[in-house]
């Protein structure tokens, strides 16, 4: 591999030297020393409160808050990852001597912010009130226009959760929303705007200035400060940039008193408190959010290197991991690239069109993000299929060596090691490569006596990790920005743009960086660079060219590759061109280097420590099960340690090991009594957990001391770039124009069959406004007697429209709906449309008669279409009613005379099917039992009322349980028919007309909450008796 390493690295290290921790621990001291307490009140300042009234004093702790206190001191001696002023982050160099990296100081630079929410919420009221004459906005970069519409993304923020959600916003143009739009493309006072407008139009002051501040609270134009996750904080941006303007205010002035103070308070947790309350004054409790700081520690006066000697272990561990881990690309970009090409050709449209989910082809399904989501999905948890787990089941030649060593291993029952050597390697012959190799990367390694532990590697780019800590130090700042330019010129075809973008409050804090590269590409946030260096989102067009998805800058004329600098899990953020441009960072690129034994043979109980010469590339791991500790239920606690030393002596865990769960990474001693009723505490409500060796160095085996030659764990960020250009080929493409496809009508029978395609939150607008009155015209007509519809993909979204014609007259029916049909299709409002062949599922409805199950589909359409145009509450035709669901699955039920006993195996066994389809996990699962307890009581008022809600739907209701009725009567006299099978149908055939989006996911809901509730009504029976 042709990567080499810059001069600096970072070295992580927790507070506290682990030599205190098993020898010496002293909970009585520990909690009198201001550091600790410090670091605790930043860790949670709900816990420091309850110290605080016990007097810090250990023994008047409760047995849970004495191992709460153990579990954070055990974070401070074992885990490096930073966490406040838990563990430290130094920036270190290569070097050729040998002996290693001392702190010459024992105190430690805790650097503290204001936490983001409370950052921005001062922002926001001195926006409000002092700066906003000041203030200048500019058009929401967002903004595009599709024929004589604007569309931009709007954001709201969820106050509880202090998350964004995104939606796109449709307004017809008109002729001063179009003036704003151009005259704002540079920034513009508000005063400026107002005076514009006056001068171009003919409306009073009172309405134009009306019409500015609803032009700012809708989001069409966006202040140019006050929220930027990029540069300088946001609030002290805006300080700046008013001191710059002269503004002065008393709360502007307790501001900086605020920031000064943060300055000052690290590492006394009296200063902290006086800071909180201070910051009251400015904020109440729900806008400061419970932790008010963001804090980064950091050790200065570092001593000597890293020896050079490690750089050659990370070489050879790369070079084996490139053989071993497979490559596959991101499936999302994939789907995205086939259906870009479908729909687009070799054309180049605005990135804004394409991501649009109606007039563009979107982004991984995630229109129910933008355009609201369902109530019913709210909060369910449906777990992805792991994609990369999957792809790992490919067999490979890795796969081949790996399972030929474990056999080997267990052969000679040599549990602890699998050992690679370079013959080993030389097997995994090459192939011809589909990926190219990052420009920079990021690995994360230990040293352990004499070898290096890989725990990972790969990014897209080196700054991905060292990013968050640019905005600490301007070490790091530095690291970072000759990263970006050392990719810059080895890539001089493209220019790399930072994607700036805010989903998350709490995420905020580790997303939040300097300016790292030269261009930027805000997304729906603030960049406080220089215009000439921001990308507007309207000024990036793309393509696809040679299978390769393409982003060019108009203005630039130049190829575009977005960059995220943050660790942040871009893969939790909601908006979907967001999850796009962090996705086409990886376009094929190698970008995971890191060696997981699971992934290649899942389902194992234990996997070895894997080595390849002096480099480990995984430890030790055992997965186990709440089964194994049992003893914790039915044995006596006096003997808990001794079964658990007889269940690690069974599986050969080692003295130390690590428990990994979620964000918890705590180590503990098997030898210690005490440490191991910590870990039984820990795990005694987990239903399966991960324990992994930890690497304890032998006496004078530690690389990093401290100023008092303490040895600490450590764990080094060693930067490397490839030596070659990436991104070879300029990429110029022209504008092309978007042409349209005409539809392709076939003859008829006696059902004409029409497949409509269009975006699934436009199909009830179409089966609306469009169809029904085209439907009730031809029935009212006598050219057809019964219709109905579905909902379908094949891949695309469409709507299946079956029409049953008497005499036979087709071709003026086929001309009607032609005619109306082509006129959408010319408005864009509908992707294509042609006519096919309506093949009836006779074995699927063999007991019934297939025209009275038509009958029943034309009474179930006929009931759906009705209560979407007229029953459905809010502003979109998005979301239902449980009601009227219970209702149409009552009346079902009732044509067909079950038992509550009938309809409760009934809906257990439809949510059963559905729930194995999903994957049976344990969130999905808790999430349905919550969205059970939120809407138990609903439904059981909304049951008592069936009979008024059946009123109120009249003849549509009364249609439906007549159609249903003459099924159930039919079947009623047969012999040998699963009636349960038929009815399940004939629901989920109702339901799917009613799901625009996720329609399975929605259907387990329902069927889990019928499952419940019927239960419930069973049970209740049962102890009336």
């Amino acid at each position: 591999m042709k990567y080499a390493f810059f001069p600096d690295l970072a070295v992580r290290n927790p507070t506290f030297s682990h030599v205190h921790y098993f020898s010496s621990a002293d909970f009585d001291q520990l909690l009198q020393q201001d550091m600790f307490r410090a670091a605790l009140y930043l860790a949670s300042a709900d816990f420091y409160s309850e110290l605080e009234k016990r007097g810090f004093e250990y023994e008047k702790l409760s047995n849970a808050q004495k191992n709460t206190l153990r579990k954070y001191f055990n974070r401070a001696c074992f885990r490096p990852t930073p966490f406040g002023a838990f563990s430290s982050i130094t920036s270190v160099g290569w070097t050729g001597a040998e002996d290693g990296i001392r702190f010459r100081e024992e105190k430690v630079n805790t650097h503290l912010k204001l936490d983001y929410q409370p950052s921005l919420k001062l922002c926001e009221k001195i926006l409000e009130t002092e700066a906003g004459g000041m203030m200048r906005y500019r058009t929401n970069a967002s903004l595009y226009k599709i024929f004589q519409h604007f569309r931009y993304i709007k954001y709201s923020v969820d106050d509880q959760q202090l998350k964004r959600s995104f939606s796109i916003i449709s307004l017809m143009e008109n002729e001063m929303i179009s003036k704003v739009v151009d005259f704002c493309k540079s920034g513009r006072l508000q005063s400026e705007i107002t005076g514009f407008l006056l001068e171009k139009t003919r409306y009073d002051r009172n309405v134009i200035e009306s019409f500015v501040e609803q032009l700012i609270g809708e989001q069409i134009i966006l202040p140019e400060w006050g929220g930027n996750i990029t540069g300088e904080g946001c609030l002290e941006e805006l300080l700046e940039h008013l001191s710059v303007q002269g503004l002065q205010s008393e709360r502007i002035e307790s501001v900086r008193s605020v920031l000064s103070e943060i300055n000052m308070a690290a590492g006394q947790p009296q200063y902290l408190q006086a800071c909180r309350q201070q910051l009251g004054m400015l904020l109440d409790e729900t806008e400061m959010g419970k932790n008010i700081f963001y804090a980064v520690t950091e050790r200065n006066n570092a001593e000597g290197g890293i020896n050079n000697k490690y750089q050659q272990m990370i070489l050879d561990g790369l070079y084996c991991l490139d053989k071993l881990v497979p490559f596959y690309g991101n499936t999302e970009l994939e789907n995205f690239k086939q259906a870009f090409t479908a729909k687009f050709e070799g054309r180049e449209i605005p990135l804004l069109v394409a991501l649009d989910p109606e007039a563009g082809i979107g982004y991984e399904n995630q229109e129910a993000i933008v355009y609201g989501e369902g109530a019913l999905l709210k909060d369910i948890h449906f777990d992805s299929v792991n994609q990369e787990r999957e792809e790992y089941l490919q067999w490979t030649a890795g796969h081949a060596l790996l399972l030929n060593k474990l056999h080997q291993q267990h052969e000679n029952r040599d549990y602890r090691q699998l050992l690679l050597t370079e013959e080993d390697i030389a097997v995994i012959k090459p192939s011809g490569r589909d990926y190219e190799l990052p420009p920079s990367i990021s690995t994360i390694f230990r040293i352990h006596n004499e070898f290096v532990y890989l725990e990972s590697a790969g990014g897209a780019s080196a700054t991905s990790l060292i990013g968050r800590f640019s905005s600490f130090g301007d070490n790091f700042l530095s690291m970072a920005r000759k990263i970006a330019e050392r990719e810059q010129s080895l890539n001089k075809n493209v220019i790399f743009a930072e994607i700036a973008h805010i989903c998350d409050m709490h995420a905020a804090n580790i997303n939040r960086r300097k300016h790292i590269r030269q261009y930027e590409l805000p997304v729906v946030t603030v960049s406080t660079l220089g215009e000439e260096q921001q990308l507007a989102l309207s000024d990036i067009f793309i393509s696809v060219r040679n299978n390769e998805i393409i982003l060019r800058s108009k203005k630039l004329n130049a190829v575009i590759i977005p960059r995220l600098s943050s660790a942040f899990n871009h893969r939790n953020g909601s908006l979907p061109l967001f999850r796009f441009l962090c996705d086409l960072q990886y376009q094929g690129l190698k970008s995971s280097f890191k060696l997981e034994l699971n992934n290649f043979f899942p389902g194992l109980r234990f996997y070895p420590r894997v080595v390849y010469k002096q480099t480990i590339l995984s430890l030790a791991t055992w997965y186990l099960s709440a089964s194994d500790f049992s003893f914790l239920r039915t044995t006596d606690p006096a003997r808990w340690y001794e079964q658990f030393n007889k269940l690690a002596t069974s599986i050969n865990l080692p003295r130390y090991f690590a428990l990994t769960q979620y964000d918890n990474h705590l180590v503990f001693d098997r030898n210690d009594h005490e440490e191991v009723l910590l870990f039984l505490d820990a795990v005694r409500n987990y239903d399966s957990l991960t324990l992994t060796e930890f690497l304890m160095n032998e006496e004078n085996g530690d690389r990093v001391t401290d100023s008092r030659g303490n040895p600490l764990i450590s764990q080094y960020i060693a930067p490397l770039y490839l030596n070659d250009a990436v991104y070879n080929q300029p990429h110029n493409p022209g504008f092309g124009e978007q042409q349209e496809t005409n539809a392709d009508p076939a003859a008829g029978t006696d059902w004409l069959y029409f497949k409509i395609y269009c975006h699934p939150v436009k199909a009830n607008e179409l089966l609306c406004d469009v169809l029904m009155p085209l439907l009730n015209m031809v029935r009212h007509t006598n050219f057809v007697d019964k219709w109905f519809y579905i909902r379908y993909t094949d891949p695309d979204h469409h709507i299946r429209l079956r029409m049953h014609m008497l005499n036979g007259q087709s071709d003026i029916l086929i001309a009607l709906f032609s005619k109306t049909l082509k006129g959408l299709l010319d408005d864009r409002k509908i992707e294509r449309y042609h006519l096919d062949t309506y093949t009836r599922e006779l074995d699927r409805y063999a007991p019934a008669s297939i025209e009275d199950i038509e009958t029943f589909f034309f009474a179930s359409s006929f009931f759906t279409v009705h209560y979407i145009n007229s029953g459905m509450k809010g502003e979109s035709r998005h979301s239902y009613d449980l009601d009227i669901i219970m209702l149409a699955l009552e009346d079902i039920q009732n044509a067909f005379e079950l038992t509550l006993e009938q309809r409760a195996l009934l809906f257990e066994e439809l949510y059963t099917g559905f729930y194995r389809e999903f994957g049976e996990t344990r969130n999905l699962k808790k999430s349905l039992e919550k969205k059970y307890h939120e809407l138990r009581k609903e439904m059981n008022v909304i049951y008592e009322n069936l009979g008024q809600l059946k009123e109120s739907q009249g003849i549509h209701c009364s249609q439906l349980f007549e159609a249903t009725k003459t099924v159930a009567d039919k079947v009623a006299i047969m012999q040998d028919v699963r009636v349960e099978k038929l009815i399940g149908d004939m629901i989920h055939m109702h339901l799917n007309r009613l799901f625009v989006q996720n329609p399975r996911q929605q259907e387990l809901i329902i069927y889990y909450l019928l499952y419940k509730h019927y239960t419930a009504m069973v049970y209740r029976k049962q102890l009336s008796r």
